[in-house]
């Protein structure tokens, strides 16, 4: 009985949660309806607390970093019909729902992928367990497709495995099922083979809504009949309304702003990326400067986080991986301007790292901890090359390995100018370089490049730990360069 109803009869409806007997209570004058309260079934509470528990330990690494409750993710259509079209996640699912469409969801390393399916599972989960939601009410499913690790694995076993069969083709029209990270099943044709999989399982189970993240599309992926929504990036007023929901840190939007203002242009490069701005927000304090001012402390911070979240407390991590081998095989591509290496190239980078330090570390253990469990790499392309999530954090790994090998000023321009060329990639991370070094050595590596390139002295200056305008050491740079000659305006923004 609706409320019009209610009103055109004179009655009241008064409704009471009886939690002693577990029932709804509903009482309109002297007629008292007493309704079960709904309660999933025992299947659906268990398999929920598994995944609970299984991502207990991320959402709390999470929490850490991000407000879970500020975010919200936006996406923008990739249909012909409809391009550009931006819209907030859940309202995609709903839109999915009633129109019987699944989606596509891609966008770069950072961008949300996996939080955003797992806030929406959660959502869903909380709907789905109302007592008084609906008798039809969809319930989320949650699936790493990195599970599937071979061609053994049967992705339609991997969905239904932690249901009763009985159960799962009972509600199979109700489902609504995330398919989180396409992009981590081993190479190109493993992908495509699992996408097929996905496919197939939408013809046998139409009614069933799934929602599949990757970070690239491809073009078998266009031809799927799938929806395709790719993750926005925060754009200046998306960061100021994320900003603005921390009162204990922003008293008003002023005041967010003004934060904002005061980022380093470099930093605020990055911060379209939702991972890089909660990770600059997670250092500030209310009053103070940020503590993140340059992209070498902001990557530093990122890959702090990617491998807390995916620790592994059976190996000596910082020792043997985060400041030895993995910095080691960075280097080794940025000197020799290698974007990707083969599995030969990988096998002997590892080989030569045992070499030069005596260590014994597999070359087998050591794809699977840099591509599964920390995903820092991944594999692209179909000669399975492995290449960074991120080139920057090639970069900023190989500067990790200078530091911590401890190059002096000379040896660096030596790496920089090898052969009287200048290496791009080397550039790259001693400019990151300079960003994690304390101010007084990231002058001295400046230093070395004034008398030679003054140009790219502006460009490390500008990536480096040096907080503020210090015009005494500026004026010596600015000294070199002649503001009517064509190099002037070729580096203008350098300078």
């Amino acid at each position: 009985m609706d409320k019009k109803e209610d009103e055109k009869l004179g009655m009241k409806q008064d409704v009471k949660i009886d939690k002693s007997q577990n029932v709804t209570v509903t009482q309109t004058e002297n007629i008292i309806i007493e309704l079960p309260k709904r309660l999933p079934p025992k299947d659906y509470k268990e398999y929920f607390d598994q995944i609970s528990r299984i991502r207990k330990e991320e959402f709390e690494h999470l929490g850490n970093w991000v407000d879970l409750d500020a975010v919200e993710t936006k996406l923008t259509s990739q249909q012909e019909y409809d391009r550009g079209r931006t819209l907030s996640a859940l309202n995609l699912i709903n839109e999915c729902v009633k129109t019987a469409r699944n989606a596509l969801i891609f966008g770069e390393s950072g961008a949300g992928k996996t939080f955003t399916c797992l806030k929406l599972f959660e959502k869903i989960k909380e709907e789905y367990c109302r007592s008084d939601a609906a008798i039809n009410e969809r319930i989320p499913l949650f699936v790493e497709l990195s599970r599937v690790k071979n061609k053994n694995n049967d992705l339609d076993k991997l969905i239904r495995d932690d249901i009763n069969e009985d159960q799962f083709n009972n509600d199979k029209d109700k489902y609504l099922i995330f398919l989180d990270g396409l992009n981590e099943v081993g190479d190109l044709e493993d992908q495509k083979r699992i996408f097929s999989e996905i496919k197939r399982f939408c013809v046998s189970d139409p009614e069933t809504r799934l929602f599949v993240t990757t970070q690239t599309i491809a073009e078998y992926h266009q031809r799927s009949g799938f929806e395709l929504y790719e993750i926005q990036p925060f754009e200046k007023e998306d960061v100021i309304e994320y900003l603005c929901k921390f009162k204990d840190k922003f008293g008003s939007r002023q005041e967010a702003e003004s934060f904002y203002d005061d980022l380093p242009d470099l930093i605020k490069g990055f911060i379209s990326i939702p991972v890089f701005l909660y990770l600059v927000l997670s250092t500030y304090e209310k009053g103070m400067q940020a503590e993140i001012i340059s992209p070498g402390q902001l990557i530093g911070q990122y890959e702090e986080f990617l491998c807390g979240l995916r620790k592994a407390s059976s190996i000596d991590l910082d020792k043997d991986y985060r400041k030895g081998v993995i910095p080691f095989i960075a280097f080794n591509m940025c000197q020799n301007n290698k974007i990707s290496l083969d599995w030969k190239d990988f096998n002997k980078y590892v080989k030569l790292y045992n070499s030069d330090n005596s260590s014994s570390i597999n070359e087998r253990e050591i794809k699977d901890i840099v591509t599964n469990r920390f995903r820092l790499m991944k594999a692209d392309g179909e000669r399975h090359d492995l290449l960074f999530i991120f080139q920057t954090l090639r970069d900023y790994l190989a500067a990790v390995y200078m530091k911590s090998k401890a190059f002096n000023p000379d040896k660096i321009s030596e790496l920089v100018y090898k052969d009287s060329v200048m290496n791009d990639d080397i550039v790259s991370a001693v400019r990151l370089l300079a960003g994690i070094a304390m101010p007084e050595a990231a002058k001295d590596i400046i230093n070395v490049f004034i008398e030679k390139d003054p140009y790219l002295a502006c460009e490390i200056y500008a990536w480096s730990s040096i907080a503020g305008y210090e015009a005494g050491f500026i004026d010596v740079i600015k000294n070199k360069i002649d503001i009517h000659s064509r190099g002037y305006l070729l580096n203008l923004n350098s300078v």
